[in-house]
């Protein structure tokens, strides 16, 4: 999040907050709303933005809207933060009837309903549901080449959304050739140093160190020129840069190169810290990989104590069934479990705390996490263990 959304969104809650207190007017109110959940999703933060546009939408639907412009709008930007928050069950019923709703008004063809049809593909596909996603993204590349041409940047956009579905099939060198084909025609088309050349260069930069025949050294030193080049056009702190730093730490990570990706991951725990917040849930996440890495190293008392306060600001803020939460709380699981599985003279503390964290982990509900996620698939491994399925 760079600095002036963090200001705005400050001044949006302020000014919400002053709204309420001094009883404004029904559509003030609304509007700050939806403007603040805007500006908290798009600065990565939809946990927050969830609570204010769920508001916004009862609030459209007290007034009696159903295919009115305004909810049709706030639905959409809803659905985004769900698929975001990993609520996908949630957010692929809502972009449905969005959807749907969009093309009752509007028809099927209009930009506001391709839009919609495009969030609709990536919830599928993130959900897990690649094979329903990419007959969708096939059908939305066709008719944006039909309505708007092969050249129009929302044609580029469902194109690169198809090459993420192939990733996400376990296809990479497929999408490393549709992306590839996407780059040259963004060069031709925007010119070398446009924002969005530079995003899908990342993005290439990313899926081809996944490739099997990709080579580490090689891949590593594509995604460190990748980072580079973000970092000195988008700026350190752009979310593109601090996407592209997390993905060369990550690769980092699984080459084994723990000193190297602990440096990174310091560097990045920080900077998400001082722009998104310590308790954001991609700081979070970094703070997570962080205690993996120390734990790589050896440093198993550092790693335990630093993951335990990682769960406790998690749940503390995003809450006991976020998915982040439960994720770096199986992670303290783990943890744990090695502990006591390699060392026989292990303190009684130590069992009682692993003990404790198992049945806290449980008592988590699962249900809005897709079945086939191995987050959800451990939980429930968990309960059986534990006897309380």
């Amino acid at each position: 999040m760079q600095d002036h959304t963090h200001h705005q969104i400050e001044d949006l809650r302020r000014d919400l907050a002053d709204a309420l207190d001094s009883g404004a007017s029904f559509g003030e109110i609304l509007s700050l709303r939806e403007r603040l959940g805007s500006a908290l999703l798009d600065a990565d933060l939809p946990l927050e933005a969830i609570e204010h546009l769920e508001t916004a939408v009862r609030m459209r639907a007290h007034r009696g809207e159903r295919d009115d412009w305004g909810i049709l709008e706030i639905q959409g930007i809803l659905g985004r933060a769900l698929t975001e928050a990993r609520r996908f069950e949630e957010s692929i019923a809502l972009l449905t009837e969005v959807v749907q709703g969009r093309t009752r008004v509007l028809g099927r063809d209009h930009t506001s309903t391709m839009v919609a049809r495009g969030n609709l593909v990536r919830a599928l596909g993130r959900s897990g549901r690649v094979r329903a996603a990419m007959v969708m993204a096939d059908e939305l590349i066709a008719d944006r080449r039909r309505l708007l041409g092969d050249d129009h940047p929302s044609t580029f956009d469902a194109r690169g959304h198809r090459a993420q579905l192939l990733d996400l099939a376990g296809r990479p060198e497929e999408a490393v050739v549709e992306l590839e084909s996407l780059l040259a025609d963004r060069i031709r088309v925007l010119g070398a140093g446009h924002p969005v050349v530079t995003s899908t260069r990342h993005n290439l930069a990313t899926i081809r160190s996944r490739c099997t025949d990709a080579d580490a050294v090689e891949s590593r030193w594509e995604l460190e020129q990748n980072y580079a080049v973000v970092a000195e056009e988008l700026g350190e702190d752009h979310p593109e840069a601090l996407t592209a730093l997390a993905v060369l730490a990550e690769h980092l990570m699984q080459i084994e190169e723990f000193a190297d990706a602990l440096r990174l991951l310091d560097i990045l725990v920080e900077r998400r810290g001082a722009v998104l917040g310590e308790d954001a849930a991609p700081t979070l996440n970094s703070r997570s990989s962080r205690c993996w890495v120390l734990w790589a190293l050896g440093r198993t008392s550092e790693a335990t104590n630093t993951l335990a306060d990682v769960v406790a600001d998690a749940r503390r803020t995003l809450g006991q069934d976020n998915y982040q939460t439960i994720r770096s709380n199986l992670l303290l699981v783990d943890f744990l479990e090695g502990i006591v599985e390699h060392d026989p003279d292990v303190s009684e503390d130590v069992e009682n705390w692993l003990e404790c964290e198992m049945v806290r982990v449980t008592r988590a509900d699962v249900t809005a996490i897709d079945r086939r996620d191995p987050v959800r698939q451990r939980v429930e491994q968990l309960r059986t263990e534990l006897h309380l399925t």
